[in-house]
């Protein structure tokens, strides 16, 4: 028994000599030297890490891409205040006419821009005996005889009212200013700064306005409450 005791005891003290020889190598433990893996294996690149004295390889995520992203701001368009030259206005004329029926219009109409410098014109085309807040106006009737219509595009400046020129035209212009004959209904609205006016028959009176009212809104331009106005015959 005592032999037991003595052998067991030298086992002891030779396993743990060992362990303190073991002590002195380079290897170490799953707890001394941890390797972390990140991200996707698939993904990994190799790095290495110092842990005492040994070089330990460990995975490494790459650097991760950023995607840019274009940001597009959403365009607003505000309705037009007016149209901006004769060349706009004549164009915006002649579209109105394309929407109407051949055997509703007279023959021979022509587009043209008054001189605000010339009142006897101006009163006798529009009715108005000032100009103050007026732009520019492009009248468009008949060039042969005596024919009952007279379209009107007028556009204000920053000092006009567009609303008080259009009932100022609608109250003063002379409906019978071509002797022989009378237009029998007059219209008249703004288009944002602008006033749009006719004088015709009723029918065309009503097809023309129709059709700007439409072409208008196309254009991005407010079309007023109507203003209308029967004359006999």
């Amino acid at each position: 028994m005592k032999k037991k005791v003595a052998l067991l005891l030298l086992t002891t003290i030779v396993a743990g000599t060992m362990m303190t020889a073991c002590g002195t190598t380079d290897d170490r433990t799953s707890d001394e030297v941890q390797t972390e893996n990140v991200g996707d294996e698939n993904d990994m690149v190799e790095a290495e890490t110092t842990v005492g004295d040994t070089t330990v390889e460990e995975p490494a995520t790459e650097a991760p891409v950023v995607e840019e992203t274009t940001v597009v701001e959403e365009q607003v368009t505000a309705g037009a205040e007016h149209l901006a030259t004769f060349e706009e206005v004549d164009a915006f004329i002649n579209e109105i006419y394309t929407q109407i029926p051949e055997d509703k219009m007279p023959g021979a109409i022509g587009n043209m821009e008054l001189s605000l410098e010339d009142m006897d014109a101006v009163t006798y085309y529009t009715g108005l005996t000032d100009a103050t807040g007026v732009d520019s106006i492009v009248v468009s009737e008949s060039m042969i005889g005596s024919v009952a219509y007279s379209l009107l595009y007028i556009r204000t400046n920053d000092e006009g009212d567009a609303q008080q020129i259009a009932q100022n035209v609608m109250d003063n212009i002379d409906p019978a200013k071509w002797i022989c004959v009378t237009a029998e209904k007059q219209i008249a609205v703004t288009l944002g700064k602008d006033v749009f006016f006719v004088m015709t028959s009723a029918e065309t009176a009503d097809l023309i306005y129709d059709a700007m009212a439409d072409i208008a809104a196309q254009k991005g331009l407010a079309v007023s409450e109507k203003l209308e106005k029967t004359n006999a015959i």
